[in-house]
């Protein structure tokens, strides 16, 4: 093939320069291919290994997720999958950005590659890491340019140790050097930034970390040192070559794009005959399954009869039972009669022989004995009329002690406050057994605790077990009548000691934080508690967090319930490996979770943080991408388990805030007909607050509940409630970054005297939602409503740390 007539430039000094550059750039792409191609290789098998727990990969592609999905929040700079699938997508994009230099960048070009395909082909990993204009024939490093790969060791922190500090710079320097050569118009470089720039490129192949020994590096340099000393006639040869080169790679890609459509035509005919084949399949399965549910109605009537017939036979065979009983213990009793009557028949019989004998030894003293008994019947008359009089006596005294007793012993009827007490009592108390108890060294610690000393105070952090504990004090030591469960001083009112025997005052000071109103009101109840108690009517167990009991000290010096011969502290720290082992081994079994026992042992070795140990593990257990990260989850709890909550995307977190803002949610408005129009326009205000266009219907906000049931919620009766208030507290926070505006209407009185802060304010915390200066006029409408409607008082208000800054106070005058 003939050379263009343009060829002659080769003989210019400085054009031949530049293509010396382009040249060994060439070269240096060539040599590290076998390295990136085996260190992309590794990564990916780590990461599989990571997501999967193992080697093995899912048997199929996911088909939701497309790299489009992929978006960023302008606000925090985070990528996410605006929805969840079943192909861990979500996971593998929180890895692969764990491994980018730069994770909240816009420059992220996931159109690079082909999102169903990052468990399979670990070259479609590495393209997230390299510039945009990735196709998708690049299938490995061969058909990348130079500027590609050096941009892959830049931005992928897993070569970064591969690497010396000054070839990490290196790949910055060859990357710009680069981009100046190939973008200069004349295509022309002096002779001082030739040497410069191919010395530069030798330096990063001869990297001493991994690159030096390696022959392909050594080859590129072998050439690229040949190069510098070729002359231009050599030049011309190899640009005849690549020009050669060139023209058949352009009808090579011609080919491939010709091919290219072929193939998307193909796609798309498939793709219009999968439609047709789902819907006749939806048709058909549609019909399928009204024949079966009308099948199941009559099959449900069916068997409501015979559970009926066969709970009426259980009833029968039941007091069969107990009839049988009671006959075989009266036949017992009747044998053992007989055997006691036989012996007394013997000994009577021997006795009268012996009476016989003496009767004739004493047949003459009887005549003597007649005129004595004669004597003494007078006296005998008077004694009988005395014994009368005493036996009236008697009988008055009784009269008077029963009617005593009886005005003693009356009692004041039970009020229905303290019966709902006692019903929502027993009601937690079983959804706690349906858990099951893990009895603990401290559990018996505590239970010791309370019968010497008839009062106990329980305090522990966050998800230690304290109401857990509590509730298996009182199990099977009091009937269903004696012990209440208080939740607050107003529930307070309703406990009369004389139907009550022993009672739990849970969380006394405050869920998330000292509650002022909360301790005013009980110091005025807790004199006459330490009475009833002192006096050995009441027994009481009182639950509080650590750091708020801690707060209330100087309040209660003059109360023995208090000190410190009365209070156990639950810690983690303290509960043995084996109680420690057992715990988790009931949650795996209640989420049906299968792990081995060393790695249960990992868990429970790498355990540290805030919240307690039970409830690390319900969270752990009950949450499938906090179960995949393994023993590492225990490391971090708090951090990942809000993580987990942040990553909840679209009418999952709507679910939740939704919850947060309504307190509590009666089931029977999760019908078609039954959420209030109040209800439905909350719904749409946080939509719109949350940037989610996708319609929330009231089925799907059912079954999203019913998916959250154990872990982030759960059921009392037929409402719906935080299965914990750490669930709660991060549930506001996250909403409060969004839209602190809705927190402070709609968030619950609690929450707002005790986790929200003044912007301005020094009392701040890693669990505190601050309010920034901007929403200080919807604080002040909150506070108004709240006083004006009787929710709250002023009392309760004033302490919050706005009534501290000025700004707020002139919103709330103005």
């Amino acid at each position: 093939m003939a050379a263009p007539a343009h060829m002659d430039k080769v003989k210019d000094k400085e054009y031949s320069n530049w293509l010396k550059v382009t040249l060994a750039l060439y070269y240096m792409k060539s040599g590290l291919h076998t390295f990136i191609q085996s260190e992309i290789d590794q990564l990916h098998q780590s990461l599989v290994k990571k997501i999967y727990g193992g080697p093995s990969v899912p048997l199929s592609p996911c088909t939701m997720c497309v790299a489009s999905h992929v978006v960023r929040n302008k606000y925090s700079g985070v990528w996410t999958f605006p929805k969840q699938c079943a192909s861990y997508c979500e996971v593998w994009l929180y890895e692969l950005l764990k491994l980018h230099t730069n994770p909240k960048s816009e420059k992220i070009y996931w159109n690079n590659s082909h999102v169903p395909s990052w468990p399979f082909k670990p070259w479609e990993c590495a393209k997230v890491f390299m510039p945009r204009g990735q196709l998708p024939s690049n299938t490995g490093p061969v058909e990348c340019d130079a500027q590609a790969l050096l941009t892959l060791l830049a931005s992928c922190t897993h070569f970064h140790p591969k690497l010396s500090p000054q070839g990490l710079g290196l790949t910055h320097t060859i990357s710009s050097l680069r981009n100046k050569v190939i973008h200069n118009g004349e295509m022309k470089v002096c002779d001082a930034d030739r040497s410069n720039y191919l010395q530069q490129v030798i330096q990063l192949l001869e990297d001493p970390v991994s690159l030096k020994s390696l022959e392909g590096c050594k080859d590129a340099v072998g050439n690229i040192r040949k190069i510098d000393k070729d002359s231009v006639d050599v030049l011309l040869n190899v640009e005849q070559e690549m020009f050669a080169l060139k023209t058949a790679v352009d009808e090579v890609r011609k080919k491939l794009g010709m091919q290219e459509k072929r193939t998307l035509d193909t796609v798309e005919s498939l793709k219009d005959e999968y439609r047709q084949l789902r819907e006749q399949l939806t048709t058909n399965l549609t019909t399928k399954l009204t024949d079966v549910e009308a099948r199941l109605d009559i099959n449900e009537k069916d068997i409501q009869l015979v559970k009926e017939q066969t709970d009426i036979s259980l009833q029968k065979q039941e007091m069969h039972t107990t009839v049988t009983s009671q006959l075989t213990k009266r036949y017992k009793e009747t044998e053992a009669r007989v055997d006691i009557i036989e012996q007394d028949v013997l000994s009577v019989k021997e006795q009268m022989d012996t009476a016989l004998q003496q009767h004739e030894t004493f047949s003459g003293s009887i005549e003597d004995m007649s005129a004595i008994v004669a004597s003494h019947g007078a006296r005998i008359d008077a004694v009988e009329e005395n014994l009368g009089k005493l036996q009236e006596m008697r009988q008055r005294t009784e009269q008077n002690d029963s009617y005593v007793k009886e005005t003693h012993t009356k009692k004041r009827p039970q009020s229905d406050g303290l019966r709902q007490l006692k019903s929502q009592t027993e009601d937690k108390l079983d959804s706690v057994r349906r858990l099951g108890f893990i009895q603990t060294k401290q559990m018996e610690e505590a239970k010791n605790l309370l019968q010497v000393k008839r009062s106990v105070v329980i305090q522990g952090n966050p998800g230690e077990g304290k109401t857990t504990t509590a509730l298996f004090l009182i199990d099977n030591e009091w009937c269903t009548d004696q012990r209440v469960l208080v939740t607050s001083p107003r529930d307070w009112k309703c406990v009369d000691t004389d139907w009550v025997d022993i009672v739990i005052l849970e969380d006394m000071f405050g869920q998330f934080d000292l509650d002022q109103s909360y301790l005013q009101e009980w110091l005025v109840y807790l004199p006459s508690i330490q009475e009833h108690v002192d006096a050995g009517k009441l027994q009481v167990i009182i639950t509080t967090r650590v750091d708020i009991l801690e707060k209330c000290y100087t309040h209660l010096g003059s109360i023995n319930l208090f000190s410190d011969e009365f209070s156990l502290t639950l810690s983690s720290q303290n509960l043995q490996e084996s109680e420690k082992f057992n715990i988790l081994n009931r949650e795996l079994q209640r989420h049906k979770r299968d792990m081995l026992d060393d790695a249960k042992k990992k868990c429970i070795a790498n355990f540290k943080g805030l919240i307690g140990f039970p409830q690390c593990c319900s969270f752990f257990a009950g949450d499938k991408c906090l179960f995949i990260k393994g023993p590492d989850f225990f490391q971090q709890p708090e951090k990942l388990f809000s993580i987990n909550i942040r990553n909840l995307k679209g009418h999952r977190f709507l679910c939740l805030a939704f919850l947060f803002c309504t307190s509590v949610i009666d089931e029977k408005y999760l019908s078609p007909d039954g959420l209030p129009e109040e209800a439905k326009s909350l719904l749409v205000e946080l939509a719109f607050h949350l940037n989610i266009s996708e319609k929330v219907s009231i089925k799907l906000l059912r079954e999203t509940f019913d998916s959250f049931s154990g872990l982030y919620i759960r059921k009392d009766d037929s409402y719906i409630k935080f299965s914990h208030y750490t669930v709660l507290e991060a549930v506001g926070n996250i909403l409060g970054e969004l839209s602190p505006e809705m927190v402070l209407k709609y968030c619950d009185p609690d929450y707002l005297n005790q986790r929200t802060y003044a912007a301005e304010s020094k009392d701040r915390t890693s669990q505190n939602l601050f309010i920034p200066i901007s929403a200080y006029g919807v604080l002040a409408e909150r506070i108004i409503c709240d006083v004006v409607h009787g929710n709250m008082g002023w009392n309760m208000h004033d302490e919050h740390s706005a009534f501290k800054q000025d700004k707020f106070v002139i919103q709330l005058k103005e």
